[in-house]
């Protein structure tokens, strides 16, 4: 395949993982991938589960930036998930940039970054390598428990929501430009990063294309098995919450229905 395409890789850590990041972060580094930087979002605030990180980091992430050019880390505001990602769509404003979302709690296989962007190529469209499909009923959203057990019925499809854990490949040009507005997402979606980053793909008509299609099945291997923000705060219906509230925004502030994909 056609190997020229720079990426450019994106994650956060919190204060209780940090120890083990450098872990993941090895992983990533070692792709079959020749071209790509790696960019760790860190704060010394506390939020959410987020303690704080101290900036004297440990010692296995210095080694890390000392040995390989390609890994920076950056200290930024504590914005919770949106760290992962937001401040670097903040410095590539009007870029055109391809970037992928990661985990500091995965171990990504060497062809993880190549298989993502092989699939980019042919479809053009967000890529994600687990994801559920929005489910529906009439003028609401179903509960979404039901999405996750829902399966894909088509792919690439703009009602595909990619789910973080395993990476995500974005292209800049394929999202709307409010996604950088991060006061409003932490009062509209404080804890449901991929939501907000589906709203503003599906804002402007972007779909996107699952690679494991079967949800049930396997995915990539974990560092720990410490509570996520999934398991503190959005397994108990928060979600749901945040898709009304979600809802509200869009229609008013991007002037786009999900549940009609129109243009209100």
């Amino acid at each position: 395949m056609d190997h020229s395409l720079h990426v450019d890789v994106c994650l956060t850590s919190i204060s209780s993982r940090i120890a083990e990041v450098h872990k993941t972060i090895s992983t990533i580094l070692s792709q079959d991938y020749p071209s790509f930087n790696v960019y760790l979002y860190l704060s010394d605030e506390p939020f959410l589960l987020d303690k704080g990180v101290s900036k004297s980091l440990p010692e296995s992430l210095q080694r890390l930036i000392r040995a390989d050019k390609r890994f920076q880390v950056r200290f930024v505001p504590n914005w919770g998930p949106y760290r992962k990602a937001i401040p670097y769509l903040m410095e590539h404003q009007q870029q055109h940039r391809v970037f992928v979302t990661a985990d500091d709690d995965t171990i990504y296989p060497s062809h993880w970054l190549s298989g993502l962007v092989e699939q980019y190529k042919i479809h053009r469209c967000i890529i994600c390598y687990r994801g559920h499909a929005i489910q529906t009923s009439g003028k609401s959203f179903m509960p979404y428990r039901r999405w996750m057990t829902s399966g894909i019925r088509q792919n690439p499809d703009i009602y595909i929501v990619p789910t973080g854990k395993d990476g995500v490949l974005y292209d800049t040009t394929l999202l709307h430009p409010r996604i950088i507005d991060v006061n409003t997402a932490l009062k509209v979606a404080p804890t449901a990063d991929d939501l907000w980053f589906k709203w503003h793909s599906a804002a402007v008509g972007t779909s996107t294309f699952i690679i494991n299609s079967d949800y049930s099945t396997g995915t990539f291997d974990g560092t720990d098995f410490e509570e996520s923000l999934y398991q503190r705060f959005n397994k108990g219906g928060k979600n749901d919450d945040t898709l009304v509230s979600l809802s509200k925004y869009s229609r008013d502030s991007l002037k786009f229905d999900m549940l009609t994909l129109s243009s209100v």
